[in-house]
């Protein structure tokens, strides 16, 4: 029972990560149409050879990127997540739980990489919001993300 306990507190997690990043994607869409429009539409309507790619709007598909690579992690750690739950409900003696027990344990484990790539992305973010605002503060924040990352990502055995 724990088991399923830790994977629902581990599902809710993740779907709170994807909400996160979906939220995010559609804000920076919304934000960031205008400019995809204006760029894009005058190489479409012929008026320019080549879209004028600015370092902002590069930042800004940089942002919606990342955005996105957060959603389909997140929410791919759920669908594990969701997946490890089934077989870890399975009663403890159940010859389907025995059978499935490696896959369960895979799953965890994917669940698990993708979850923390989807958080690694939005941390990611700073430093491209950063950016947006100041050029010197994109890299202020990527050095602060650095490390953070660095300080934070790290295990040790005796921890």
């Amino acid at each position: 029972m724990l088991a399923v306990q830790a994977l629902r507190n581990s599902l809710m997690s993740a779907t709170m990560t994807a909400s996160t990043a979906v939220l995010g994607l559609m804000g920076a869409l919304s934000l960031t149409a205008p400019t995809l429009h204006a760029t894009l539409g005058e190489a479409a309507a012929g008026t320019a050879d080549w879209p004028h790619v600015t370092p902002r709007l590069a930042m800004e598909l940089v942002l919606l990127c990342l955005l996105f690579a957060s959603l389909v992690a997140s929410v791919m750690a759920v669908r594990y997540y969701n997946h490890a739950g089934f077989i870890g409900g399975m009663p403890v003696g159940a010859p389907q739980r025995q059978r499935w027990a490696a896959a369960g344990s895979a799953y965890v484990r994917k669940a698990g990489l993708l979850y923390s790539w989807g958080l690694r992305q939005l941390m990611l973010l700073v430093p491209v919001v950063a950016f947006l605002l100041h050029p010197l503060a994109g890299v202020a924040g990527a050095l602060l993300v650095v490390a953070a990352l660095l300080h934070f990502d790290r295990f040790t055995a005796g921890e």
